[in-house]
């Protein structure tokens, strides 16, 4: 007798290159049998129709981190997705203190929004709980440095002192001990990209005492793709462990080579992207120096507002280049005055406004205290994409984000334009290479030893779709619209999709990395 049997399935296991006819019969959330078992009892029977039948799929790379307290993840669980790899970019949730839990929510709202969750956790091990009580997708939690970095050295510029080194490598090592799966760096905001490549080894190393990899945002204010890799690459090799680039764009050859130089020479580096050209992030990271930024939210407002403050800084963007003003379309704005400007570019709605567009862009941080998101369009083509996601050390992501008055379309499309576009149209990837990409890689890497494959003991983390119709039908322009082709999903043997219809279930939990004894 199985709680829920899928049958009529054609199963790509994550071990297997072409599907096969079996049925999936499931107990108590695991997956016992994977064979043909069409005579067994079950409570629920489940039809697959000689649709596809894959692992869950795990998001590489998302902004979910409160989003999950407040929401059923329907834009998700409608693509597939049934875990998220979250506290990405050095910027999250947890760990935090008082002082630092007001700056992070409030920095980055653009990002994770500020929903209306008491925010009643402080360590990582607390944030877990909570995910293991609301949440309706699995989530595996990396610690964020700039979190660490706030709670012993504030939001300034300087170098750490050993003292402080050993206070912050001794909160990475609690949160992996709480579970973390690894460490993120966001190397382009406040106050990660204040960290040094030493600091940034020193954080490392628990990794390789506890378990654990090292991802990074890098610092593309440098300008020179051999220098943010070669960080990450000396990071990792220093520390002894894996590492990870995080949503790692632009030309394809170049980035491609920049890899294989670092496995020739032994260190073990993957990275993961989305299927778009185009960016999001918060507009203060994209055009504001770290000087301008240095010391928190109303001390930057204050510098902005100072007109010699805002001669200086355009003197700074005279020198280093300015802003891609004209590729940077609004999609999140925390101020009513300004949401007229929604869907504009910063150069456009500075034209509308009357305003000279350094001026607006500085005015406008002002009004939402630095509240402000957009997309940024890449300057690299269809084709670097196709080539980076054809590479075996790619594992798929959204970096959805789920605020704003008009967000990205990746975190309500990214996985099912994989299985369309890259699958279906172009050819990039067989179904078996997406199974690699978007469910039993992401799994390896991130050490969640029973998730990405199914077989027997695996959690039943399951997806039923048709490789047919499966579509994004989130658009730039109309981007909260859930994606089609996916008629069931199954997230730790509950049913959240039903027949192409969210069920609301929260059967999500904290997949918490068994650290290796100190």
């Amino acid at each position: 007798m199985f709680d829920t049997l899928i049958e009529h399935g054609r199963v790509l296991t994550g071990d297997n290159v072409t599907p096969v006819l079996a049925d999936i019969g499931i107990v108590g959330g695991r997956i016992v049998a994977v064979d043909l078992l069409g005579s067994a009892d079950a409570v629920r029977r489940i039809d697959a129709g000689g649709q596809l039948v894959l692992p869950g799929f795990i998001d590489s790379h998302v902004h979910g981190d409160l989003w999950l307290l407040d929401n059923d993840a329907a834009p998700a669980l409608a693509q597939g997705v049934t875990t998220f790899v979250l506290g990405q970019d050095g910027t999250s949730t947890a760990p935090v203190t008082v002082a630092t839990q007001d700056f992070f929510r409030r920095y980055f709202r653009p990002v994770n929004g500020d929903p209306a969750v008491s925010h009643d956790w402080y360590s990582v091990g607390e944030y877990l709980q909570r995910i293991d009580a609301a949440a309706a997708v699995n989530v595996a939690y990396l610690v964020p440095n700039g979190n660490v970095r706030a709670q012993v050295m504030g939001l300034t510029d300087r170098s750490p002192s050993t003292a402080d080194l050993q206070m912050m490598a001794d909160l990475v090592r609690r949160g992996l001990d709480e579970g973390a799966v690894g460490l993120s760096t966001g190397l382009d905001y406040i106050p990660s990209r204040h960290a040094g490549t030493e600091e940034l080894i020193a954080l490392s190393k628990p990794l390789a005492e506890r378990g654990g990899v090292y991802v990074s945002h890098m610092r593309h204010s440098l300008g020179r793709p051999d220098l943010w890799v070669a960080e990450v690459e000396q990071i990792a090799a220093s520390a002894g462990i894996a590492g990870h680039i995080s949503h790692f764009a632009g030309d394809s050859k170049v980035n491609l080579q920049l890899l294989q130089r670092a496995h020739n020479r032994g260190v073990d580096l993957s990275f993961d992207h989305y299927p778009y050209l185009a960016g999001s992030t918060l507009v203060a990271m994209t055009v504001l120096p770290p000087w301008v930024q240095s010391g928190g939210l109303e001390v930057t407002r204050g510098r902005l507002a100072d007109p010699a403050v805002r001669r200086k800084l355009f003197e700074d963007w005279d020198r280093s280049g300015e802003p891609p003003f004209n590729r940077m379309p609004l999609c999140y704005v925390d101020s009513g005055d300004y949401e007229w400007a929604i869907g504009l570019t910063l150069d456009q709605a500075a034209e509308t406004a009357g305003t000279a567009v350094r001026d607006f862009v500085c005015d406008l941080l002002v009004e939402t205290s630095l509240g402000a998101g957009s997309l940024v369009w890449a300057d690299h083509a269809e084709e670097d994409l196709s080539e980076l996601l054809r590479s075996p050390h790619h594992l798929g992501c959204s970096d959805g984000i789920y605020y704003g008055q008009r967000p990205h379309p990746r975190g309500w499309g990214a996985f099912a334009r994989f299985l369309a576009r890259h699958v279906r149209e172009l050819s990039d990837w067989t179904l078996a290479d997406a199974v690699q990409h978007l469910a039993s890689g992401p799994a390896a890497r991130f050490g969640l030893a029973d998730r990405g494959r199914l077989a027997r003991g695996f959690a039943a983390d399951v997806v039923v779709l048709d490789p047919a119709t499966v579509a994004d039908s989130s658009t730039y322009a109309d981007p909260k619209c859930l994606a089609a082709g996916v008629s069931f999903v199954l997230v730790n043997g509950t049913v959240a999709i039903d027949g192409g219809r969210p069920t609301g279930a929260r059967a999500g939990m904290a997949l918490r990395r068994r650290p290796s004894p100190p």
